[in-house]
C-alpha cells in the first residue's frame, strides 16, 4: 500500500538517494515500462533527459498514440518559447509571445490527459544541465504552473518529485530556484494526491501562478503545505499552521469554553465567508468575529484544506486501520504536519470536553462535528462517501478519549519564536 509522503527534507532525500542508485531506477522501470510510457528505448535515462536548445523530433516517453506524439513535439516548442530558449526571426522575445505559448501549452495539456507525463518529462529535461540562468529560471516557473494545474500519473509521479527534490535542497542552486521548485513540490503533490486538474476562471490567473511563492499567503482554502511555507520564516518551530492556534486562542479569550451551543449553533454565513477571505490578508481580523462566527470558521477551515487531514492518498490505509480497530495508529501514519495538525486538534476537543459541564457537549457531539471535516474524496457514490464520514466520526471519538496530546496541547509558546 503506498504510503503518503511529506514534504520534508527526509522525504526529499529519500526520494533522492533512491534514484541516485542505478539499481533502484532500473527495477523501477522495468515495472513500469509493461503497457506503460516508459521509455522510448532501452537507454540510460540521463542520456534521453538532459537539455535541449533544439525542438525536439521525437518525444521523450514512448507508447505515445500517433496524435499525441504530435502534440508532444509542439509542447517542447511552447516550452523553448516560454522559457527563451527559442527566439522568432529576428532574435526576439516579446510578452505577449511567451504568454501565447503558455496559454497554448496549457490547453494543450487540459485537453489531452495522455500528454501530460511527456510535459512533465520535457521540463525534466529542461532543468538538466541547463547551461543559462535565464531560461533556466523561467523553466522552473513553468514547472510550478504545471505542477498547479495538473497532476502526473502514478507511474511517473515519485520521479517526478525526486527530480524537484535534488534542486529544491540543493544548497548551491541559486535560492530562487530552490524556492520555486520546494513551491513545485508542494503544488505537485497536492495535486497528484487529489487527482484531477485544478480550473481556473481566467488565463490571467494561470501567468500569475509564477509569482506565487512569494505574493499568496492564503490561510483558507489551500493545502497545510502551502500554509506552512509561508509560515516558515516567522514561525520555523511550529509544526502546525499557526492560523489553527490563533483561532484556537481566540476562543479561548472570548470564552468558547465555558459557552453552551459552541460548534452546535452556526456563524453568520456572510460574515464567516468575509472573514475567510480577510484573514488571507491579515489574520488580525478575525478578533472582530463573535464567538460563534469563529467556531464555524474553525471547522471551515479544516473542510476546506484543498487535501483533507486524512490524505485522499492515504484513505485506503486510513480505512483499512479503522477496520482493523487500529485508530490509534493512525495519526503517525500521517505526514507529520498533518499529524501535528491533528494532534493539536484532539487537544482542543479534549480541553472542551474537560469543561463539558458548562459548554454541554459531548464527545460524541464534537466527533460527529469534526469528524467528516477531516476526510475529503473524489468519490460521488453516496454510500461511500458516507461510510468515510462515519469512519472519520469513529476515529476523531476514539482520539479525543484515548490520545494523549501532552506534547503539542497546550502550545509551549517557545515554538512561536
Amino acid at each position: 500500500m503506498a504510503k503518503s509522503r511529506d514534504f520534508d527534507k527526509e522525504g526529499f532525500f529519500k526520494s533522492i538517494w533512491e534514484f541516485q542508485n542505478d539499481e533502484y531506477k532500473a527495477a523501477f522501470f522495468k515495472k513500469h515500462k509493461q503497457g506503460s510510457i516508459f521509455f522510448r528505448k532501452m537507454m540510460s535515462f540521463e542520456d534521453s533527459i538532459k537539455f535541449s536548445s533544439k525542438p525536439i523530433t521525437t518525444p521523450i516517453l514512448r507508447n505515445l498514440q500517433a496524435d499525441v506524439k504530435v502534440l508532444a513535439i509542439k509542447a517542447f516548442k511552447k516550452i523553448l518559447i516560454y522559457t527563451h530558449v527559442l527566439a522568432d526571426k529576428k532574435n526576439v522575445v516579446t510578452e505577449e509571445k511567451t504568454n501565447k505559448a503558455l496559454q497554448k501549452l496549457v490547453f494543450m495539456l487540459y485537453r489531452n490527459i495522455s500528454l501530460r507525463d511527456e510535459v512533465y518529462f520535457q521540463l525534466i529535461s529542461q532543468t538538466t544541465g541547463n547551461p543559462n540562468h535565464e531560461t533556466n529560471t523561467r523553466t522552473w516557473e513553468l514547472f510550478l504552473i504545471i505542477s498547479s494545474l495538473f497532476p502526473p500519473t502514478r507511474d511517473s509521479e515519485l520521479y517526478i518529485l525526486a527530480h524537484i527534490g535534488r534542486t529544491a535542497f540543493d544548497k548551491n542552486e541559486d535560492e530562487k530556484i530552490r524556492d520555486l521548485a520546494q513551491f513545485s513540490y508542494i503544488r505537485l503533490q497536492n495535486r497528484a494526491c487529489i487527482g484531477k486538474e485544478e480550473e481556473f476562471d481566467t488565463i490571467e490567473q494561470i501567468y500569475k501562478i509564477k509569482d506565487h511563492p512569494n505574493q499568496v499567503k492564503d490561510q483558507f482554502y489551500t493545502s497545510l503545505y502551502e500554509i506552512m511555507w509561508y509560515q516558515r520564516k516567522k514561525t520555523p518551530l511550529l509544526q502546525f499552521p499557526f492560523i489553527l492556534y490563533y483561532m484556537v486562542q481566540l476562543f479561548i479569550t472570548k470564552n468558547g469554553l465555558h459557552t453552551e451551543g459552541i460548534f452546535k449553533e452556526k456563524g453568520n454565513v456572510k460574515i464567516v465567508n468575509m472573514m475567510s477571505k480577510m484573514s488571507n490578508e491579515n489574520m488580525e481580523c478575525l478578533k472582530r468575529c463573535g464567538l460563534f462566527e469563529l467556531c464555524t470558521l474553525i471547522n471551515l477551515w479544516f473542510r476546506e484544506l484543498s487535501n483533507s487531514i486524512i490524505p485522499m492518498n492515504f484513505l485506503p490505509e486510513f480505512v483499512l486501520l479503522c477496520d482493523s480497530q487500529k485508530f490509534l495508529n493512525i495519526p503517525s501514519a500521517l505526514p507529520k504536519t498533518n499529524m501535528y495538525t491533528l494532534m493539536y486538534l484532539i487537544g482542543f476537543l479534549q480541553d472542551i470536553i474537560n469543561h463539558k459541564e458548562e459548554n454541554k457537549l459531548t464527545i460524541n457531539d464534537l466527533a460527529n462535528i469534526f469528524g467528516p471535516s477531516l476526510v475529503k474524496t473524489t468519490e460521488t457514490e453516496p454510500e461511500r462517501v458516507k461510510n468515510y464520514a462515519k469512519l472519520a466520526t469513529k476515529f476523531v471519538n476514539i482520539l479525543i478519549e484515548q490520545m494523549d496530546t501532552s506534547q503539542i496541547y497546550p502550545l509551549n509558546i517557545s515554538l512561536l519564536n
